[in-house]
């Protein structure tokens, strides 16, 4: 072939390598799909080559690798300001969510990100002194089209649900053009999200049972019924699937909460960094006072706050591209939180201080049952240069409900958002108090910290509230984050949360957060055993002793199995003994004891059931189908 023509391959595949192996340094995937880098690398500088030979190709070229170099960029930041990777998908359907931040979103990347720019003003370079006229020997061109079409086949690509595990497995650029092409269709069909039979490991999982209480059995011949007379395949093996779950047995703390009323506060960001027992007294007397739970995980999904808080209140694996609260808003849901608590007769609602601009949650809401939602929209919320009020929050929403025993009420914050590292009317307005108690913090974590201090105000308003009314004893009050502070440096938390373990010892270690029941007349206790956002739901109805079917959950009751296992979005999982990263696709003990070949296999098939049966069931809206009263045998 001519010299010019060789260089110019190598220039872009040169050019392609050296992005997607940046890309793949900082994101921490090293060297996990190197043989697939160089065949698409390959392949695709074989097509900068051929619009190459094109009249003005040469820049058509360089806009398209100009783009592939910031999408890089972009996905790198995204994962530093959010905690996710992101597709168009969710883009366009997030919108909102990202202009509302884009300035900060750009100031957040990393000098050192600029590096995979590097390429881009070379190529301008070269091709600015390229004085010859494009290459007229198109016969090449057919050579090199051949090649690519013979790359393409040969090209070993799978498609995976989790978009960091298509990134880290397959690369950047060939999920560069999924998600392109993700935008006009869906690669993902309903019978390619396959749920395998579960095979029991050897020993299998020991269940926590009391011989004197009876066990849970629920008349199934209605759902038996339906499925005898289902065609559709796909509803069928979502029937299945939850039918053969097991069915979780009573256990001593059934019932334990029974008529009493509930309040469920999803806090935003809310992490360790904010319980310090000088300056958040009443966090701190919370979680020394009530049960804590110390070993409880956020796993992040999509949309983040929105998704943790569909999570918790439906025990769902929300799919990767989309954001559930958004796209499934209008589908059934009976073994939702506010449907359990509704049919036992409990005033059901829910509040929060900010507008629906990023999630439909009035209209999930009233979907599920919750007999009124108020906003930003509906209460007089004070508007602050930053984020509302918590104490208003708490003090608003008190007056709403606080007459309407039994209640149950969602509270979902907003004092405690991002940004940290800007000033606030929040961040700012406890700075002087932080100085006397922790002068040489940082100045992002005194103001999160700042914030915390509104929340732990408008908690002690609350706890004021419930008790001189009497109420005190017969609510109780459960508080759990969405995620970890996002737009924050991950060293930071480790270093100043006080945690009491490394928060950077293994990926998913930053999303263990506390997780605080408090009221009820419970006695102080600190539990071990991991748990995470799908388990809320489960062990909450467990805790209350509600009219629902453990099967239709991916989450378990808390109390009933030592074997709760934290399913990450990237299909990696966490349990009592160790983690599996799905990434290195590796299982690392906490205690240097080994699992099995055979268990790990066994966790793994758990672990992607469940997120491809709610991702059918979401698509499918399969409990539009399966609506029927749940009969208890005893």
């Amino acid at each position: 072939m001519n010299k010019e023509f060789i260089i110019k391959i190598l220039r872009y595949f040169i050019s392609l390598l050296y992005i997607s192996l940046l890309f793949n340094y900082f994101s921490g995937f090293l060297m996990t799909n190197i043989i697939n880098n160089i065949l698409i690398c390959l392949l695709i500088s074989f097509i900068f080559t051929i619009i190459d030979l094109l009249p003005k190709g040469k820049w058509l070229s360089l806009i398209i690798l100009s783009f592939i170099a910031i999408y890089a960029i972009a996905q790198i930041n995204f994962k530093g300001f959010i905690g996710n990777y992101i597709s168009f998908v969710q883009a366009t359907d997030g919108a909102t969510r990202i202009t509302d931040y884009i300035i900060q979103f750009i100031a957040y990347i990393k000098i050192k990100y600029y590096l995979i720019l590097l390429p881009i003003p070379i190529n301008i370079y070269l091709n600015i002194k390229q004085t010859k006229p494009a290459i007229k020997q198109f016969k090449y061109s057919l050579i090199l089209l051949l090649c690519a079409i013979s790359l393409c086949i040969a090209y070993p690509l799978s498609y995976y649900s989790s978009i960091e595990k298509n990134l880290a497995t397959n690369g950047l650029i060939p999920f560069l053009i999924m998600d392109i092409a993700h935008v006009f269709t869906n690669t993902q069909t309903e019978e390619e999200i396959i749920i395998e039979p579960i095979i029991e490991p050897t020993i299998t999982p020991e269940i926590i049972t009391n011989e004197e209480e009876e066990h849970r059995l629920i008349d199934d011949n209605e759902w038996k019924q339906a499925i005898a007379n289902e065609t559709n395949e796909s509803i069928l093996s979502i029937d299945n699937f939850l039918i053969n779950k097991p069915v979780s047995d009573y256990n001593d703390y059934t019932a334990m909460f029974e008529g009493k009323n509930l309040i469920m506060i999803m806090i935003e960001a809310f992490d360790y960094l904010a319980i310090d027992k000088q300056l958040t007294p009443t966090l701190y007397k919370m979680k020394t006072e009530g049960w804590f739970f110390n070993n409880y995980y956020a796993p992040k999904y999509s949309c983040t706050t929105g998704e943790s808080e569909f999570i918790s209140l439906t025990s769902l694996v929300p799919e990767n591209n989309t954001c559930a609260p958004n796209d499934y808003n209008k589908n059934t849901y009976p073994g939702n939180v506010f449907n359990l608590f509704k049919q036992e007769g409990y005033y059901t609602s829910s509040y929060h201080n900010w507008k629906d601009e990023f999630y439909e949650r009035r209209s999930l809401y009233a979907n599920m049952g919750c007999d009124n939602y108020y906003n930003y929209d509906d209460l007089d919320y004070t508007l602050h240069k930053g984020w509302p009020s918590d104490v208003e929050l708490f003090d608003y929403s008190y007056e709403l409900y606080k007459d309407k025993a039994p209640f149950m009420s969602l509270i979902v914050t907003s004092t405690t958002h991002f940004p940290y590292d800007q000033d606030s009317w929040s961040a700012d307005l406890n700075i002087d108090k932080i100085n006397e108690v922790h002068p040489d913090y940082p100045i992002n974590i005194k103001r999160y910290l700042s914030k915390a201090m509104i929340l732990d105000e408008g908690l002690n308003h609350l706890l004021t509230n419930l008790s001189n009314d009497g109420l005190l004893e017969d609510t109780v009050i459960i508080m759990y984050a969405d995620h970890h502070p996002l737009k924050t440096d991950l060293s930071l938390i480790n270093t100043y949360s006080n945690s009491g373990y490394d928060r950077l010892a293994y990926d998913m270690a930053i999303d263990r957060s506390p997780l605080i029941i408090y009221g009820g007349n419970i006695e102080t206790t600190t539990y071990d055993g991991v748990m995470s956002t799908f388990d809320i739901l489960p062990t909450l109805a467990n805790l209350y002793d509600l009219n629902y079917d453990p099967r239709i959950y991916m989450g378990m009751d808390y109390f009933a199995s030592e074997d709760n296992i934290v399913i990450f979005a990237n299909g990696s999982w966490v349990i009592n003994e160790g983690y599996y990263s799905n990434i290195k696709e590796e299982y690392t003990s906490f205690d240097d004891t080994t699992l099995s070949d055979e268990k790990i296999k066994y966790y793994n098939t758990i672990v992607q059931n469940s997120i491809n049966a709610s991702s059918k069931i979401l698509r499918l809206d399969y409990f539009k189908n399966r609506d029927f009263p749940i009969k208890y045998k005893n």
